[in-house]
Formats: C-alpha cells, sequence, structure tokens
C-alpha cells in the first residue's frame, strides 16, 4: 500500500509538472495569436486608406478622361502643356528683362561685397 502511494505521488508531480509545461506553451501560443491579430488590423487600416486613396484617384483620372473627349479640351491643353497653335493663330513668348549681376570681385571692402550680395538675391 506503501509503494502505491508513493508510485502515485510521484506519477501526480510529474503529471502537474506536465500539464504547467503545457499550459505556458498554449498561453505563449495565444499571446502570438492575439499579437499577429493586432500587426493584421494595423495593416488592414493602412490598406483600406490605400483603397481609399486609389478610388479617389480613379474618379479624379475619369472625370479628366471625360473632360478630354471634348475636342476644345484637348485643343486648349495642346496649346497649354505642347506650346502648338492653330494656322492664323500667332504666338507671343514674354522674356524676362535680364538682371545685371553685380562684380563683388571689384576692390572693396569685405562687407561691402556681403551687402551685394545678398542685395542681388533680393
Amino acid at each position: 500500500m506503501q509503494l502505491r502511494r508513493r508510485i502515485i505521488r510521484n506519477h501526480s508531480f510529474f503529471v502537474t509538472v506536465l500539464l504547467v509545461v503545457i499550459a505556458a506553451a498554449v498561453g505563449y501560443g495565444g499571446a502570438r495569436m492575439v499579437l499577429n491579430a493586432f500587426a493584421l488590423r494595423g495593416e488592414s487600416y493602412e490598406v483600406q486608406q490605400q483603397i481609399e486613396e486609389l478610388k479617389n484617384r480613379k474618379e479624379e483620372l475619369e472625370a479628366r478622361i471625360a473632360e478630354l473627349q471634348n475636342g476644345e479640351a484637348v485643343r486648349r491643353e495642346a496649346k497649354e502643356r505642347l506650346n502648338l497653335k492653330l494656322p492664323g493663330e500667332n504666338v507671343v513668348v514674354v522674356v524676362p528683362e535680364k538682371q545685371e549681376v553685380p562684380d563683388t570681385s571689384s576692390s572693396g571692402s569685405f562687407w561691402r561685397r556681403v551687402i551685394i550680395f545678398f542685395k542681388f538675391w533680393q
């Protein structure tokens, strides 16, 4: 009888240790699954944002395509972007006046050249 109780105690200790190890493994696995779920939720939110941005961009491009179906819009775009002209039209190009670059190498004090430099870049 004494031997039997000892065997049961030894077995119950090993069973308890085994159950604790199994419980720890299950807890670790559960914690990893929760962390993965949070990471996936974050990625899902980012993907939803990208989808919304792409839908908006698609709508803008479709509106642009519809606008360019008009021949007048195509002519206006050709004039603005490609600087094209229709027969009989004249193109006027306005060229800004040339600014004189001050001569900083001339004799004068260092501070005078610094002042001239900053006046030039205003």
